[in-house]
This record gives C-alpha cells, structure tokens and sequence, in this order.
C-alpha cells in the first residue's frame, strides 16, 4: 500500500512539473505570416576612426541571416552608410543588402545623420537613386497587412522648423487616422534617433521625444517605437507602449551607462552588460498576436540566438 502511496506521488508530481515546464517554456510553433525585420546603423568606420571597434564584415553577416529569415520587409533605422555624399561608401551598403535584391525583399529606410554626411545634395542623390520615395519626402507611412508603419525623419537639425512642424501634425493626423481604420491591429512608429537612451555616446532627441512620443503615447493601438543611433539594444516601457533601440546592425559599439541613466529616463528592461552583442529585431505573429524576438550576433563565436522576446 505504502509503495502504491508513494508511486501515486511520484506520478502526480511528474505530471506537475511538466505541466510547470509547458507553462514556463511553450513551444514556438510556426508564425502566422514572414516576420518584419528593424536594423539599425550598419555602416562601417571612416578612416580616421582607427581607434574604434573595427567590425569590418558583421554589417554584412548580419543583413545575410535577415536574408535567409525570409522577411516581408526590412525597415532600416538610419545610418546605412558612413558618408551620404558618397558614392563608394554606399557601394558597401549595396553589398551589405545584395541577399535582400536577390529576393526582392523591400527595405524602407529612415534617414540617419550619416545619411546627410557631405553634401546634402549629393547625399540625397545617392539616398534617392536606390529608395526614389525619399525625394518626395523623408518621413511617411507604410501598410503590411494589419500593421502600419510610420516613419519619420528624426535630424531636427537638417529640418527647418516648419518641416519639424508639419512632420509632428502628419504624424498625430496619420496616428488619428490608423486608430479609426478597421483593418489595422497595430500601429509601429521608427525613426533614427532615440527618444530614450543610456549611450554614454549620444544623446535622446529632444524632438521626438517632445513633439512625437506624446501622441504615441496616446493612441491605443500604438504598440511599439523602434529607433537607432546608439550602437547596442536597449528596451524601455513607458505607458505601456515599448520603445526599442536597435543599433547594432555592425557600427562601432557604445557603452551603456550603469542604471537607468538619471531620474527623467525609463529603466531599461534589458538586463545586458554594458557592452552589448550586435543585433537586429524581428516583428512575428503567432496566432495573430505580435511578438518581438531579438537576434543577437556574437562577434567572439560568430554565433546567432535570440537575446531577448517582447510580449504583447
């Protein structure tokens, strides 16, 4: 009787582990639909960079494993060449995506500060002769199946302030616009430089942060806000509305600060070091809720793994 006593423990304990294990870690089943990729920042050094992190041929390792992801599209966060007014530099972004080409696979961009390098003329000349859309503006919108992206045009310093005006009311107008139409789930908003950031290189931007989170903020179906410029992956939830840094598409890495970064900045949810891996994020749906999963690259072990999944 007492060996039966104990079996029936040990059963009704197995049992509950597993069921424990299910809940704890599920099996990622097949996504609904190919998956949205963002990257960011994956231009080279210039010459006179000698002193920082040569990452010469990770830009391209990186946009090869987005190739074979098989994504519907890939939104670059800005900074995909070092000089924009140059035509050589943006020869190695056109060999950086050439897996992309062979597939058609679409990349729409957002304007970088390098990306306005040199002449600006010359810098929208090359910018414009591979994405034409860039002429007619630099911020707009873009509609894959149930999710709308919006993309804005972040270099307050190369916008007059009527351009910095009437980009934030196309933004709110187009915010008030996806949230009535039926046939949006979720709403994406991207552009280069953070709104929020613990880079000890570069800073938040004042104007997205002021005259563009707010609405964000606002508008329920709003779910996510991707950004480059700092060189590493950093996650911030301010209002229950995730805002993603994804930089670290092959530029010379920046150090984090220790913390939150002072009293007016978010915690970053990511618990990296300070130094972080190479990455890039994929948007998924199973079940047709949207996920996050980011992809991390190891330059030591030339590995791939995800680092980190954002749940909605």
């Amino acid at each position: 009787m007492l060996k039966k006593l104990v079996h029936l423990f040990f059963l009704f304990s197995s049992l509950c582990f597993a069921q424990m294990q299910k809940q704890a870690f599920p099996v990622i089943q097949k996504d609904d639909k190919r998956p949205i990729v963002f990257v960011g920042d994956t231009q080279g050094n210039s010459m006179l960079e000698f002193f920082r992190e040569n990452n010469t041929g990770v830009s391209k390792k990186i946009m090869d494993k987005i190739a074979s992801d098989n994504p519907e599209c890939v939104v670059h966060l800005g900074d995909m060449t070092f000089w924009g007014a140059s035509r050589g530099r943006w020869t190695e972004f056109d060999n950086d995506v050439s897996e992309l080409m062979k597939k058609k696979i679409p990349v729409y961009p957002v304007m970088g500060n390098h990306e306005y390098m040199g002449s600006n003329v010359a810098a929208m000349i090359n910018a414009g002769s591979r994405f034409p859309f860039l002429l007619k503006c630099t911020w707009y919108e873009r509609k894959l199946g149930n999710t709308a992206i919006l993309f804005l045009n972040s270099n307050d310093d190369e916008l007059t302030n009527e351009q910095k005006k009437e980009q934030a009311d196309w933004f709110q107008s187009e915010l008030k616009r996806l949230q009535k139409d039926s046939t949006v789930n979720c709403i994406i908003g991207v552009c280069h430089h953070p709104p929020f950031t613990n880079s000890t290189i570069v800073k938040r931007n004042e104007y997205v942060l002021k005259w563009i989170v707010p609405a964000f903020l606002k508008t329920p179906k709003a779910l996510a806000f991707f950004s480059g410029h700092c060189h590493s992956y950093e996650h911030f939830s301010v209002a229950g509305k995730h805002f993603i840094v994804s930089g670290g598409g092959g530029g010379p890495r920046q150090k984090l600060k220790a913390g939150a970064g002072g009293n007016d900045m978010p915690p970053d949810l990511y618990k990296g070091s300070r130094i972080r891996d190479f990455n890039y994020c994929r948007l998924v749906f199973r079940n047709g809720r949207p996920r996050i999963d980011v992809i991390g690259f190891s330059k030591e072990t030339a590995m791939f793994s995800r680092i980190d999944e954002i749940l909605f």
